[in-house]
């Protein structure tokens, strides 16, 4: 292949995902009281998900973990009865709730499905921010969606989904985004060289649910004086 400095080469390809690309499901949810209609309907949920990733992937795994609102005024009574049962004098059943906490570790990441349902049966958690290497997926009501769409925008991988008023959608939040992620390309020039600086940009089309078409462009300088 020849190309003259200054002159495009534009190269067109087709790629395709990698199939089974593994995922690590960790549900971070809000343990106070008010969300454990919402933990339960993930824990009754548990299957669906599971049917649901496992026709993109075979490599799954599911971790669980809980957060409970800071332990000061307004989120909770800060006296120590209240403290210690943040549920003290709710409704009309004596309740018990864990005391509030930053975050907790409940379950690692495992391909026993059975326990995860079983964990969620018991515990809630609240959101977390995760390091840069995790791709966050924030499911939220519809009345704080554009907040947390300001919030992913700071995020190098995270996306924002609005649950349906009983949770039920969690499913095709999961798969939409699983789609989303597995299907991004970036483009980077390894090439060096003392004579000539090369640049490059791609632009991806998709062709199928798992090969895209992708053209890509070069420009070539002379460095040389």
């Amino acid at each position: 292949m020849k190309i003259r400095p200054n002159d495009p080469l534009v190269v067109n390809f087709t790629f395709q995902s990698i199939s089974d690309y593994p995922v690590d499901l960790y549900f971070l949810t809000d343990l106070s009281y008010t969300m454990s209609d919402d933990l339960e309907t993930v824990s009754n949920m548990t299957n669906d998900i599971v049917l649901t990733m496992r026709n993109v992937t075979k490599k799954l795994q599911m971790g669980f973990g809980a957060f409970v609102d800071k332990p000061v005024f307004p989120f909770v009574v800060p006296t120590p009865q209240y403290l210690q049962n943040p549920c003290l004098n709710v409704g009309t059943k004596e309740l018990h709730c864990d005391p509030p906490f930053l975050y907790k570790h409940i379950l690692s990441l495992t391909d026993n499905f059975e326990e995860f349902r079983e964990k969620t049966k018991v515990t809630r958690i609240a959101q977390v921010l995760t390091d840069k290497d995790i791709s966050v997926i924030f499911a939220v009501d519809n009345k704080l969606h554009s907040l947390y769409t300001k919030l992913a925008a700071f995020l190098p991988s995270a996306a924002v989904g609005v649950l349906s008023a009983s949770s039920t959608n969690i499913v095709d939040l999961l798969r939409d985004n699983y789609a989303k992620i597995a299907n991004k390309a970036e483009l980077m020039t390894t090439y060096e060289s003392d004579y000539l600086e090369v640049s490059s940009s791609l632009s991806l089309s998709l062709l199928n649910s798992t090969a895209l078409s992708a053209c890509m462009y070069f420009d070539v300088f002379s460095s040389l004086y």
